[in-house]
C-alpha cells in the first residue's frame, strides 16, 4: 500500500547541535551529532525519500535569529515552488536533537543552537513559541509536526497549546477566516514536561532518536498499511522498553491544535513490515517476503530468506556437504565451525590483510574487519537499527588506486555500532540490508 507522506510534498528542517561551547553548563556530545546523522539519512533515499530540496539541514549552525530567517526562507521557497499557496497540501516536519531548557525571567522553553550563550540564553536559542509563531505564518495551510529529542520536551505542547488558545480568544474571526485548511499541529516529544531525555552512550546516540528510526524502519506486521504518529510512538515505546532500562522516559504524542482533526491519527508513515505477498512495491527496492507461520521454526525460516535474498556479489551459502572455499575461509577467519555458518559475505579483497567478512551463523551474525568486530546474536536483532550509505573516494595521488563508488551497511545495536566499507553496488547493499530486516521480523 502506497503510504500517504508524499515525499515530494514533504519538508523537512533539522536542528541542534552536540556541542555549546559557550555555556559551561551544557556538556557536548558526539551522540547528538550521530542521531542527526542517521535521521539526515533516513529523510533520504534510505527512508521517506525526500528529494535534497525538501530538506533543511540547519544542525550545528550557529545564531539563533539567522535559523529563524533560513527556515522562512525555505518554507517560502518550496511553497512556491510546488504551487502551494500558504503551504497547502504540505507536510512540513521539524526536527530538534540536542538539549531543550528553561530561560529568562519568564522561564521560556528554549532548544540550544551552537552559540546560544550567557547573559543572553533565551535570545540566542530557538523559542518553542517563536517557532510554533513562525510555521503558522508561513505555511498556515500545512500539517506539521515537531520531533523534538530533548529535555523536558513535552513543555512545548504546553506552549504550543496556550498560544493557539491566546488567539483564538483575541483574533477568533480573523483566524477562522484566514486558515481555513490548516490541517493541525502534532508533536512527537522524547520526554515529558519534567523529564529528562537520555543518551545511549557520549559518543553514541540518543535513545529516543534511535528507539524512533528503529521503530520506522521495522514498521508493524500487525497494521496492513501506514501508521498513525501514534502508532509510531507506541513501536518507539516498545523499542525502548526492550532495553529494560527504567530510567529511559518513554515518549509523548502531543495535538495542541485539533481544529482540522487530530494529525496524531492519520496513517502517514511508511510501514516496512506491512503484510506483503512478495511482489515488489511499486516503483521501490524489491522486497523480501515476509514469512508468516503459526509456529516459526526460526532456523528453517532463516534458511528460506537466505535462499530468497536477491543477488548479492561475493556472497555465497553454505549447502549440505563439504563447505566451499569461501566458507572454509570464513570459519577459520571468524575462529568458528564451519557446520555453524549459513551463510557468508565478503568483500573482493579476500581475506588477505584482514578484509572485511559477515557470516551468518545458527545463532547469529559475526562481522570483522581490519579495525572492528561484530558478534550479534539473533535475539538482539529487534533492537537493531540497519541503515545504508553512499561514498565516493577519489583516485590516489599517485593514480595507483582507481576512484571508487562504496556503499556501506551500518548495523547499529544495544551496544554500539558496527559499519560496512566496501560494497560496491546498490543492488548488493539493498539485497543484503532487506535480509537483516527480514530477520528481524521473524525475531519480533
Amino acid at each position: 500500500m502506497t503510504p500517504v507522506l508524499d515525499p515530494a510534498r514533504t519538508l523537512a528542517v533539522v536542528t541542534g547541535a552536540q556541542a555549546w561551547p559557550r555555556l559551561s553548563s551544557f556538556e557536548a556530545a558526539p551522540a547528538f551529532a550521530n542521531s542527526a546523522t542517521a535521521l539526515a539519512e533516513h529523510l533520504g533515499p534510505a527512508g521517506f525519500g525526500l528529494p535534497p530540496e525538501n530538506v533543511l539541514d540547519l544542525f550545528d549552525k550557529p545564531d539563533a535569529v539567522g535559523q529563524y530567517d533560513r527556515i522562512a526562507d525555505f518554507l517560502d521557497n518550496r511553497a512556491k515552488a510546488l504551487a502551494a499557496p500558504h503551504g497547502e497540501g504540505l507536510l512540513v516536519m521539524f526536527h530538534y536533537i540536542g538539549h531543550g531548557a528553561f530561560f529568562g525571567t519568564t522561564r521560556d522553553y528554549c532548544l540550544l543552537v551552537s552559540d546560544t550563550r550567557s547573559p543572553m540564553e533565551a535570545d540566542t536559542s530557538l523559542r518553542v513559541a517563536s517557532l510554533d509563531r513562525l510555521l503558522r505564518l508561513k505555511v498556515p495551510s500545512s500539517a506539521r509536526m515537531l520531533f523534538l529529542d530533548c529535555c523536558f520536551a513535552a513543555e512545548a505542547a504546553r506552549i504550543m497549546q496556550g498560544s493557539v488558545e491566546q488567539q483564538v480568544s483575541t483574533k477568533s474571526e480573523e483566524i477562522l477566516t484566514s486558515d481555513p485548511l490548516d490541517r493541525g499541529v502534532a508533536l512527537f516529544c522524547a520526554a515529558g514536561a519534567k523529564d529528562p531525555a537520555r543518551l545511549a552512550g557520549r559518543d553514541s546516540h540518543t535513545l529516543c532518536n534511535w528507539a524512533l528510526l528503529t521503530a520506522l524502519r521495522t514498521g508493524d506486521p500487525a497494521h496492513p498499511g501506514p501508521l498513525t504518529l501514534r502508532q509510531v510512538a507506541g513501536l518507539t515505546t516498545g523499542v525502548l522498553a526492550g532495553l529494560g532500562r527504567p530510567d529511559v522516559p518513554r515518549p509523548e504524542v502531543h495535538v495542541p491544535n485539533q481544529a482540522a482533526g487530530d494529525l496524531a491519527a492519520v496513517r502517514l508513515f511508511p510501514n516496512p513490515a506491512a503484510p506483503t505477498d512478495g511482489t515488489p512495491a511499486s516503483g521501490g527496492t524489491p522486497q523480501l517476503p515476509v514469512y508468516r507461520t503459526p509456529t516459526v521454526d526460526f532456523e528453517k525460516e532463516l534458511a528460506a530468506a537466505l535462499a530468497d535474498v536477491g543477488p548479492v556479489r561475493h556472497f555465497q551459502r553454505h549447502g549440505a556437504g563439504r563447505p566451499s572455499g569461501m566458507v572454509s575461509s570464513a570459519a577459520a577467519y571468524h575462529g568458528v565451525d564451519a557446520d555453524e555458518i549459513l551463510a557468508v559475505w565478503q568483500t573482493r579483497r579476500g581475506f588477505v590483510n584482514q578484509a572485511e567478512s559477515l557470516i551468518f551463523t545458527r545463532s547469529g551474525i559475526r562481522a570483522k574487519d581490519r579495525s572492528k568486530e561484530l558478534s550479534l546474536s539473533y535475539d538482539l536483532f529487534p533492537g537493531c537499527t540497519f541503515s545504508t550509505g553512499y561514498r565516493f573516494e577519489p583516485s590516489s595521488a599517485a593514480g595507483r588506486v582507481p576512484s571508487s563508488h562504496y556503499y556501506w551497511l551500518e548495523v547499529e545495536h544495544p551496544g554500539g555500532t558496527w559499519q560496512s566499507r566496501w560494497m560496491e553496488y546498490r543492488g548488493d547493499i539493498q539485497n543484503l540490508t532487506n535480509l537483516l530486516k527480514l530477520i528481524q521480523r521473524l525475531k519480533s
